[in-house]
């Protein structure tokens, strides 16, 4: 029996006890009901409680990873400006939303960066190419077409020398070899020919395409046409070194070739300068005229031309004065002066 409580009674004259008890039975039976049911409830709360989060968390993450993969596509796809806007209340998966739009980012910043690229070689007035490491053609601006005549899918796979004319000279192609496979630039000129046979002078500068590793996957080449500035060039140096009526070097040039021979001055003069002029020309031009003169200089310059040797230098030196210059003609000073003389007197002879 289990007791409750004991208490005196003040309604009885007589002294008497109240006791309250139970059976400690039944008091057992019901506290372990109560404590089995208590947590019984616990345990439903918390089972609950757990698949309420979980059925929480996976609708979380499932919206997170819809939004992930949908940003994701639309960046493989070419869409760079996509993103992802709302911030999830996660902070890892807030981590990877902020990795996923600093990719895009940087990814958006690089094709504007190709497209300035690509729009500046394809509108550059320089031609350009690009082969891969055997040298076969993947890639041509249209200058390079526009240069060459040849279209893009003409020249793609081909090797550059479909260009060469023939008329560059073997060491040129040596020397570019060499520095190429020694993972140099090269920069040099050579005579091509158009694809309707015309020749133009080409400046070319070519360098090398390297990946990681330093391992050259591609040469790119950069082609200038100075065809122009050649003529030009060689334009003005005929006029300031060649006499425009008798074709021949003029004294200025004379000067130069002499002042060569002399730098270093040689231990002994083997070279001989004659001198020729034209007697009573000044008559010749009163009498027939100055165009009967000009004839005569001409004709005065193919006989001088005729009799000299491939290393002689001719010039007009003046009005009526010629000069002939021939850097190997003795041994020593002694012969080098009786042969001039005998030179001399052939000329005078010739002429």
């Amino acid at each position: 029996l289990r007791m409750y409580g004991v208490s005196r009674t003040g309604s009885s004259k007589t002294p008497l006890l109240v006791a309250v008890g139970a059976p400690l039975t039944r008091t057992i039976e019901r506290i372990e009901q109560a404590f089995v049911l208590r947590v019984a409830v616990l345990l439903a709360l918390a089972l609950l409680s757990m698949l309420a989060a979980r059925y929480w968390v996976y609708g979380l993450v499932d919206a997170w990873a819809r939004r992930a993969t949908q940003t994701l596509q639309a960046l493989a796809g070419g869409e760079l400006a996509a993103r992802m806007s709302a911030a999830s209340p996660v902070r890892e998966l807030a981590m990877v939303e902020e990795g996923i739009n600093t990719m895009a980012a940087q990814l958006q910043q690089r094709r504007r960066e190709l497209l300035r690229l690509s729009s500046a070689v394809q509108q550059s007035p320089v031609a350009m190419l690009i082969t891969d490491a055997q040298e076969r053609i993947e890639y041509v601006n249209p200058a390079f077409e526009r240069l060459t005549g040849y279209t893009h899918a003409e020249v793609l796979g081909r090797h550059p020398d479909l260009l060469n004319a023939g008329t560059t000279a073997p060491e040129v192609y040596v020397q570019m070899q060499a520095q190429l496979r020694n993972g140099q630039p090269w920069s040099g000129e050579f005579q091509s020919r158009r694809k309707d046979g015309q020749l133009y002078q080409d400046k070319v500068t070519i360098a090398p395409l390297r990946a990681e590793g330093a391992v050259v996957t591609h040469y790119a080449a950069v082609i200038e046409d100075v065809t122009a500035q050649r003529q030009v060039e060689a334009q003005i140096e005929r006029l300031a070194y060649y006499d425009a009526l008798t074709g021949l070097h003029n004294r200025a040039w004379m000067h130069q070739r002499m002042g060569q021979l002399l730098q270093p001055p040689p231990a002994q003069c083997t070279a001989a300068l004659l001198l020729f002029d034209v007697d009573r020309f000044k008559q010749v031009n009163d009498t027939w005229g100055h165009a009967a003169g000009d004839a005569l200089l001409r004709c005065l310059a193919q006989r001088l031309q005729g009799m000299a040797s491939a290393q002689a230098s001719l010039a007009r030196m003046g009005s009526n004065t010629f000069a002939l210059l021939e850097p190997q003609l003795g041994a020593d000073p002694v012969s080098t002066a009786a042969a001039a003389q005998c030179l001399a007197a052939e000329v005078v002879q010739s002429l």
